[in-house]
């Protein structure tokens, strides 16, 4: 048994190495062609939606008014000179980010490609050691899907929000503390991951609240930069239906063009039928057997579960997002691929699929209709949760 498991280990460190040479540290002559393999509707330059933050940073120095940073924005001459059609997005991460790329004072492309690699390195890690500990056939699940790989084609500073979310969790004893602090950090670099501290509220956790706020306190001078920067963040943002998840997304729907009622009503049964959903999981007598299951996980494994399920679930009824952000539904699927039971079954399938859709024709859009399914189940399964950990007094940690 112990052979197995140190072959399968292995397996994923050679996975690894594989997909980083591919994705991570090749050549970007046929970026496009490559990624497109996967169904991914990739731009024909790296790094597209970081793009902001490299432009961003320059066009801060290189301009003395608002008019001439709007200018030099438009004209994105250092990357024009390079890629002449590129087509940069209007900057939508909290301003740190541009306070760091030009702390660390590189213009040039080999510098952004640096800062591109270490960001899709941190994605890679992130998922490499979930899979080590839980379940190492998923590394390949994951790593390889469409939506991993438009993560990190895109360069999306979801991945290093991503890494600071989980990885504290997954390597440091003290959950609680470990988890407010990535998670506030996460939330700093990113808004919507500071919907995983509502892990935090769970009744597992009720006798470690103070270490809690702890960690949160650390990374809480960051939390309001960020927060203050909101709109500006959200008026940058673009949405749509295609290669996106969310309600709201809906209204973006082929079906709904010029119909927003059809869209509302919609919406309006579809929430009703998610708090069918939640009655039914708050009756005693119902999900006994998911319950008692959930009651007994780790704390470190509750963390991850709630965290995760925490901001797919809030980022899909709040914001319109792109699908790349799917990535942080991937701890629970490790955790819930664990747990026997129907309702952790269907989850774990649902998030599979959901993950390889995209390879299919209109691949894009059905993801979109897989992550509706997801919601109710993974809002069941946290009701679960709750009802469990009140039943039972804290645990302590358990070995990582």
């Amino acid at each position: 048994m112990k052979s197995e498991f140190g072959l399968a280990h292995l397996f994923v460190f050679v996975l690894a190495i594989a997909f980083a040479k591919m994705f991570v540290f090749s050549d970007i002559e046929n970026w496009q062609e490559k990624y497109q393999l996967f169904s991914v509707p990739a731009k024909a330059f790296p790094g597209g939606d970081a793009r902001n933050i490299q432009l961003s940073a320059f066009c801060e120095k290189a301009s003395e008014s608002a008019a001439g940073f709007a200018q030099c924005y438009e004209d994105a001459p250092t990357l024009r000179a390079i890629y002449p059609d590129v087509s940069v997005p209007a900057y939508n991460y909290p301003s740190i980010w541009v306070k760091i790329y030009r702390f660390l004072g590189d213009d040039t492309e080999a510098f952004f490609i640096k800062f591109w690699q270490v960001n899709a390195l941190l994605l890679l890690f992130t998922i490499m050691i979930l899979a080590l500990k839980f379940n190492p056939a998923s590394f390949a699940i994951f790593a390889f899907s469409p939506i991993t790989l438009l993560a990190i084609e895109r360069g999306n500073i979801d991945a290093i929000a991503m890494f600071l979310s989980f990885a504290p969790i997954l390597l440091f004893r003290g959950g609680a503390f470990w988890a407010a602090v990535g998670f506030g950090l996460a939330g700093a670099a990113k808004i919507f991951p500071l919907f995983a501290l509502l892990a935090l509220a769970h009744p597992r956790f009720k006798r470690k609240r103070k270490l809690s706020l702890l960690g949160l306190v650390i990374a809480a001078p960051l939390i309001v930069l960020a927060i203050l920067d909101l709109p500006s963040i959200m008026s940058g943002t673009t949405s749509g239906f295609n290669v996106s998840y969310g309600l709201g997304t809906l209204f973006k729907a082929p079906v709904f063009y010029g119909n927003p009622t059809g869209a509302s009503v919609v919406i309006v049964l579809y929430l009703l039928a998610v708090i069918t959903a939640i009655f039914y999981a708050l009756r005693p007598q119902n999900l006994t057997g998911c319950k008692q299951k959930l009651q007994h996980l780790p704390d470190r494994d509750l963390l991850l579960l709630t965290g995760s399920a925490a901001v797919f679930i809030v980022t899909f009824l709040v914001f319109n997002n792109w699908s790349y952000r799917l990535i942080f539904v991937i701890p629970a699927f490790m955790v819930l691929s664990r747990i026997s039971g129907r309702l952790a079954g269907f989850a774990c399938v649902n998030i599979v699929i959901m993950f390889w859709l995209p390879i299919l024709p209109r691949g894009w859009e059905l993801q979109n209709l897989a992550s509706f399914l997801l919601v109710p189940v993974l809002a069941m399964l946290m009701v679960a949760s709750v009802q469990a950990g009140k039943a039972m007094a804290p645990l302590p940690d358990e070995a990582k």
